[in-house]
């Protein structure tokens, strides 16, 4: 599919990379940092799904069902924290990759969250989300799900001359891996940003365990599920309300929290 963003807002990654931390954080620490992406959708955000090319995958049917339960994951969380906001974000269509390989996002004006597949980042990404809000006919935010990525095996070849190129070979990653991949970047399509552990991880915990918000994961372990946890659904709250997407917004957007964990310290 053919599109363009205007930012690209997060990249989900193998390795751990340098971040600024702001001035006040560094003050607090140690307390860990919450980020929103400063944004809000003003309505239910409603979702399309665009078939994986049928050339990079032969396992749709099992990267669509992982994709729906990270929808659901959200669903479900939000609903049961806040049971009389409406939460609901509608899975408006699958769209076939005949009908959308050659359209741009102009052409589905319906989404303003779109879910889309590619083979491998070129890097250690695991998945990105870009967002467009600067039009008044179309505002949305653009995923996209990277089905391969590397591990750390080398491919050394050599040229004509002797000189050596280093690339490195991607594997399919494991659908378990698909499903947090949704999970997390369907947390910055609703708003959220990055969540950096500053407290030490307590016994068996991991950095997993407090936010599916982290910014790094290991794709190739089977047994990691993202799980929607309570910090994660207490700043949505912050930027929307109980309420809902549609709800009564309070009068700010949300720009970070400090959380010297598992409590909240305070939201600017």
């Amino acid at each position: 599919m053919q599109y363009s963003v205007l930012v690209i807002l997060s990249i989900l990654a193998i390795l751990i990379f340098s971040v600024s931390i702001t001035e006040a954080f560094a003050e607090r620490v140690p307390v860990d940092l919450y980020k929103t992406l400063k944004l809000r959708h003003d309505t239910n955000p409603t979702i399309c799904i665009f078939e994986a090319n049928p050339e990079i995958t032969d396992k749709w049917s099992d990267v669509l069902l992982m994709t729906v339960s990270g929808i659901n994951e959200w669903r479900t969380t939000l609903s049961y924290t806040y049971p009389d906001g409406d939460w609901n974000m509608p899975l408006k269509q699958v769209i076939s990759w005949d009908d959308h390989a050659k359209k741009s996002a102009d052409d589905f004006r319906y989404c303003n969250i779109m879910i889309n597949y590619e083979k491998a980042s070129g890097d250690s990404s695991l998945g990105n989300t870009g967002l467009q809000f600067n039009k008044s006919y179309h505002k949305y935010m653009f995923i996209n799900v990277f089905l391969e990525s590397q591990k750390n095996a080398m491919v050394i070849k050599l040229n004509n001359s002797g000189n050596a190129t280093i690339t490195y070979d991607t594997f399919e990653m494991p659908m378990n891996t698909i499903k947090n991949i949704v999970v997390h970047e369907l947390g910055h399509a609703l708003g959220l940003g990055h969540y950096f552990i500053g407290t030490p991880l307590i016994g068996y915990e991991k950095n997993f365990d407090r936010s599916v918000m982290i910014p790094t994961i290991k794709p190739f372990e089977e047994d990691q599920s993202l799980i929607v946890r309570p910090l994660d659904t207490f700043l949505l709250g912050q930027l929307y309300g109980n309420d809902g997407w549609s709800g009564a917004h309070p009068p700010h957007v949300v720009r970070e929290c400090y959380i010297p964990y598992p409590t909240v310290y305070s939201c600017d």
